[in-house]
Parts: C-alpha cells; sequence; structure tokens
C-alpha cells in the first residue's frame, strides 16, 4: 500500500512540480497539468503531502547527505579504501566546494526547493478543497504536517548556506511561504527572518497537530523536537526548555524516561522506537537510507570509517566496558585498525531525524544557561543511565553539555552544527590534517551558481 500511495504521489509531484518553483530553481517538469486538477481534491493534496515526504528519502537529503555532508566538512570521516571517493566528496574533505562543479551543493538546493513547491503549493490550495473526505481534522493535519516539512528543510538549508556576507550581514537562503511564479527571483532571507517562518511553521503544526494519529508521519510531539533543536541552535533558552518541556512531560513514567534500552534500537528497520519523534521510513521496497548505509554500514564497504581526533572527541574506547554508546564490538567495530561505526549496520534502517535524546540534551544546555546545573545534571543521567554510562553526581557544566552531546548524537548531522554554534577554532580538518575555524567560508555550503544564473538577486557565499 505504501509503494502505491508512493507512486501516486510520484505523479501528482511531477504535475504540480512546474509552478512549485519555476525557472528561478530550475526545475524541469516530466507532465504538464493544471495545479487546479492536481490539488482539486483531499486524495489529490494527500499524494502531493506523500510526495513531498518521499523526497526526504533522497541521498542529498536525510537519505544520507544532509547528514554525512557536515561530517565531510568537519572532517569527522576519513576515507575507507573501500570504495572511491567522488570528486564533489573529495572537495567537501578538502574544504573546496564550488557552486559550479559540486553536485552535492546543487542537488542539496534543487531536491530542497522541490519540496518546499510542493509544499507551498498544498498550502495553497488547500482552503479551497471542500470535498466529503475534506473534514476539519484532515484539514488541520494537512496544514500541519505541510508546515513542518517546510520548517524542517528551510532549518536544514538555512544551516548548510547561511554565511555572513560582507556588507550584507548573515544571510539564509530565500525563504518564502508563497508558490513562486516563473518571473521571481527572490532575494536571500536574513537569519533572522529564515527563524522566524520555521518558528512559525513549528508552532503552527505542533498546534495543529495535537491529538492527531498521521501513521509514524509529523506529529505534535516532532513538531516541539524540533522546535527545541531549533530554539538551541538560536540560543533561545527559555524556547528550548518550553519547547523541550512540551515533549518530555508525554513521557513521564515511562522506563529510562521514554529512551530506548539501547541507542542503537533507533536505527532499525519497521516501526520506529518510541524515542525517534521523526524519522524518514525505509523498507526493502522503499528504501530511505541507501546512500547513508553506503558511506558507513561494513556490509555495504563502508566509504568512511572514523579518525583517531574523532574518537577521541566522542570518547570511544578501545578496551574498556563503560558507555555503550563509544564502546568498541557494539557501537562501533575495529577491523584490522580501521574503525567503523555500527549505528547504520540495518539494512533499510529507518532515519531517526530527532530523537528523544536529543531533546533532553538541548534542554540540558539551557538548564545550564538559565542556572539549573541541577536540573541539568537530571537530563544528562537520563541519557547516560541507559547507556551504562554511570551518572553525574552533582552540577554540570557547559562542556559537560557538550561531551554528552558529541557522544549521543556523532554522525547524526549534529557535531559540525554545533561546533559551528560553539564559534570553535580549528575543530574542522582537511584530508592533509588542515584545521578550519567556525566562520571560514570554506565550511559553507555555496550558493549554486545554476540559481545565480537565473537569480540576478541572489548573491554569493564569500
Amino acid at each position: 500500500m505504501k509503494a502505491m500511495m508512493y507512486k501516486i504521489a510520484a505523479f501528482v509531484t511531477g504535475l504540480i512540480i512546474l509552478s512549485s518553483c519555476e525557472k528561478v530553481l530550475e526545475v524541469k517538469p516530466v507532465v504538464e497539468l493544471a495545479d487546479e486538477i492536481a490539488l482539486s481534491s483531499t486524495a489529490g493534496l494527500d499524494a502531493a503531502l506523500i510526495g513531498a515526504y518521499h523526497k526526504l528519502q533522497h541521498g542529498d537529503l536525510y537519505g544520507g547527505r544532509f547528514w554525512v555532508s557536515p561530517d565531510m566538512i568537519a572532517g569527522s570521516v576519513k576515507i575507507s579504501g573501500l570504495q572511491n571517493t567522488v570528486f564533489e566528496e573529495l572537495q567537501m574533505l578538502n574544504k573546496t566546494m564550488s557552486g559550479q562543479s559540486n553536485r552535492i551543493v546543487q542537488s542539496t538546493w534543487q531536491v530542497s526547493y522541490e519540496v518546499i513547491g510542493i509544499i507551498n503549493k498544498v498550502l495553497a490550495f488547500l482552503p479551497d478543497v471542500q470535498d466529503v473526505e475534506m473534514t476539519e481534522q484532515t484539514r488541520k493535519r494537512i496544514e500541519g504536517e505541510a508546515k513542518f516539512l517546510r520548517a524542517l528543510i528551510f532549518f536544514e538549508l538555512t544551516r548548510l548556506y547561511s554565511y555572513d556576507v560582507s556588507g550584507e550581514g548573515p544571510l539564509s537562503v530565500p525563504v518564502f511561504s508563497e508558490p513562486l511564479s516563473a518571473f521571481d527571483t527572490p532575494f536571500r532571507s536574513t537569519v533572522d527572518e529564515a527563524y522566524e517562518q520555521i518558528i512559525m511553521d513549528l508552532e503552527d503544526a505542533a498546534d495543529l497537530l495535537k491529538g492527531i494519529n498521521t501513521n509514524n508521519r509529523a506529529t505534535d510531539l516532532a513538531a516541539m523536537a524540533m522546535l527545541s533543536r531549533v530554539q538551541f541552535y538560536r540560543e533561545d533558552w527559555p524556547g528550548v526548555i518550553s519547547a523541550a518541556n512540551y515533549v518530555i512531560e508525554n513521557f513521564e513514567g515511562k522506563s529510562n524516561g521514554g529512551l530506548a534500552d539501547d541507542m542503537l534500537d533507533c536505527f532499525q528497520t519497521g516501526n520506529p522506537n518510541p524515542e525517534v519523534l521523526f524519522a524518514v521510513l525505509s523498507s526493502a521496497v522503499d528504501d530511505a537510507s541507501g546512500t547513508l548505509r553506503s558511506y558507513y554500514r561494513v556490509a555495504s564497504n563502508a566509504k568512511f570509517i572514523m579518525p583517531i581526533h574523532y574518537l577521541v572527541k566522542i570518547g570511544a574506547h578501545v578496551s574498556t566496558d563503560d558507555d555503550a554508546r563509544a564502546r568498541v564490538d557494539h557501537a562501533f567495530v575495529n577491523i584490522e585498525g580501521k574503525v567503523y561505526t555500527t549505528k547504520f549496520n540495518v539494512e533499510y534502517l529507518n532515519v531517526p531525524v530527532i530523537r528523544l535524546a536529543e531533546v533532553y540534551l538541548n534542554r540540558a544546555e539551557a538548564r545550564v544557561h538559565e542556572g539549573d546545573p541541577g536540573g541539568a545534571s537530571q537530563d544528562l543521567n537520563v541519557v547516560r543511565e541507559r547507556s551504562e554510562a554511570g551518572s553525574y553526581s552533582g552540577p554540570v557544566t557547559l562542556a559537560d553539555c557538550e561531551t554528552e552531546r558529541n557522544i549521543e548524537l556523532y554522525l547524526e548531522g549534529d557535531y559540525f552544527h554545533n561546533m559551528k554554534r560553539l564559534k570553535k577554532s580549528n575543530f574542522a580538518y582537511d584530508i592533509a590534517g588542515n584545521r578550519y575555524s567556525w566562520d571560514d567560508v570554506k565550511l559553507v555550503f555555496p550558493i549554486p551558481k545554476s540559481q545565480l544564473d537565473v537569480n540576478p538577486n541572489l548573491l554569493q557565499n564569500r
């Protein structure tokens, strides 16, 4: 049934994609049909929405490189020698990314805006659909899911492409909530403007989706968990605590504070563990994680291993048995002197976009900033104790929060962005061992040349 729905969604997506993003985002339509037909019914809107979910599986989005690209740029991965490393990957590893020649940079932008285009069309046509299937709850669900997905994509784009462009201040990507015409040439939004839209969408999504069963798609808990992440990166500490409280209170009384018995239980196929608040689902007939596994799964001749400096950073142990998250022969495996992660070893695993453990970590750091290191200690201990890592016996520090985040969320797309948030010097490595600091433009995705060519209002990162 899921495969059939995706086929329908792919067809409808092809129908609307021309006018979703148009020339300025270089989308090439396969079929032209008036949006009034494709999106004139509840079934059509749902099919388009499923098409947007399906695009999250793309190898340059959550199917792989939303997570892997930042780690290539940070140098927290190392070439294993088991596969060829392509030109675009070498550019990232060596901090020589080009907006003209790097396919990953171009495709990440392209596919992300395809999702945005679909979502904006769905939201534009939603008020006019009045068929019998469009109940009030269905209308709220479609709007909530759409706004959640839009916030998700704009947040990732903001983290990857934002830069303090000389003379202009910190700029994000073009952020818009209406469908584009063929002649629109939007300016890059400021980072503050981007976050304003992202936060508004997540707050709306949480309100709209409350109490609605979406069958493993976006929920109010997923929206609030993402809001805790967004506020964390904005360093709005009261906002982090408020969003995190909403999520964590739903797990009161659960064993491990709602966490899985083992962190690796979150990286499985089938129904996601309850700790996973939002996942991109995968199966043998609809593989969402093939690109991700090709980089890290031992059985797939993993392209990358873990470099020594990063193993030290995340506290990986060679001979001791404490902390299951960093234990060799559990979370890692050492094969002929090369250390591989086992996080992604399950075939057709779901991609856990956000986990409850991160929400605890977000709140822990926020509590330290807000003068509650004892409360922060409790949050960190929930995460540590499920991995047999022991407990903090007293108040914790910001350094403790950073350490726990590094260990718990390694290779989940967090480390690189967190080092930039913390304005860390010399944290990123290239292949030769040269080091780069948080504000180096070489660590930022350039705006694709194909976009600069059709939109004179875009400014390059420089």
